[in-house]
């Protein structure tokens, strides 16, 4: 995402010698998180739901903890629950290395790009799939590392993976509930009935007792008299 059109203008109108035009996103600051035990074995995607970005104002503060190359302050949400990530999903077989660079970016703790594919392997589903990093003091694969903290994001993942495709294949099922559970569809269609019943007969019983009496008109006094 390109900064705001007035922070270019400003730069150009002062020749500033900084013509970047992009915004720094999460991945940026993501790879500039300090070091530290705190933060070497931590994924991006975990970074990003459980750390937010703190304004100018905020990063005096006594817990904010300083990124790399000037890119900000970040805390650890501790008031509010983690945030939702959001991102892509590729298909493994559609796009399988669109679909492995994806995991790997968000689950696999880095620092550079280079970390997500070493030159010895091919393909990013090759690095996936045989390679080896050493997390947490020991020598793990990278497809356990990276299942593990896929798991902590995505629950019943395949199978809302299947239902999207049957959909995708079939359309939308109309009445789907009354064939997934007939007996509970056959009651709320009999409730819907006597509900309908109740209110027609409460109206007939309104309506017969609103008609007024039938009284015999009086005749009246100060008739007059036809003229012969």
């Amino acid at each position: 995402m390109s900064l705001p059109l007035h922070v270019i203008q400003t730069r150009a109108e002062y020749d500033d010698d900084n013509q970047n035009i992009w915004m720094n996103s999460i991945t940026d600051r993501y790879k500039c998180r300090p070091e530290t035990e705190q933060f070497s074995e931590i994924c991006l995607a975990k970074f990003a739901s459980e750390y937010r970005i703190l304004s100018k104002s905020e990063s005096s503060s006594r817990d904010a903890m300083k990124l790399e190359k000037g890119l900000g302050h970040v805390r650890k949400r501790t008031r509010t629950d983690a945030a939702v990530v959001r991102y892509a999903r590729f298909s493994p077989t559609k796009h399988p290395e669109k679909h492995f660079q994806s995991i790997l970016q968000l689950f696999l703790p880095h620092y550079i790009d280079c970390e997500l594919k070493p030159p010895a392997f091919n393909t990013y589903e090759d690095f996936y799939k045989t390679g080896f990093v050493k997390y947490a003091d020991e020598l793990c694969s990278v497809k356990s590392i990276v299942d593990f903290n896929m798991s902590c994001f995505e629950k019943d993942a395949d199978t809302i993976d299947e239902a999207e495709e049957d959909v995708k294949r079939n359309g939308l099922i109309e009445d789907a509930w009354a064939q997934i559970c007939p007996e509970s569809e056959r009651e709320s269609l009999e409730c819907v009935d006597m509900k309908k019943n109740e209110t027609t007969e409460k109206e007939n019983s309104n309506s017969a007792g609103d008609i007024p009496d039938l009284l015999p008109s009086e005749p009246r006094s100060g008739m007059r008299r036809r003229k012969q």
